[in-house]
């Protein structure tokens, strides 16, 4: 089994919802500097992941701790 959920070229669900195929690689942000430069000068909040795990964590090793979500 491949799990492979892609339409295909020759689907009519294609044409029914106008959907325009397109390279993922051009994809993004578009437009002068003034535009494009604004998610650049947004303050992002630090964010803390706690486990409900922590205390069976805090003495492992920095990957375990990660995986988790646990910071000191």
């Amino acid at each position: 089994m491949t799990y492979d959920f892609g339409i295909g070229d020759d689907s009519p669900v294609i044409a029914d919802i106008g959907f325009e195929r397109f390279e993922p690689g051009e994809a993004g942000l578009v437009g002068d500097a003034e535009w494009t430069s604004l998610p650049g000068k947004l303050e992002r909040p630090t964010m803390t992941f706690r486990s409900q795990r922590s205390r069976e964590l805090k003495d492992r090793g920095e990957t375990a701790r990660w995986r988790a979500g646990f910071t000191p």
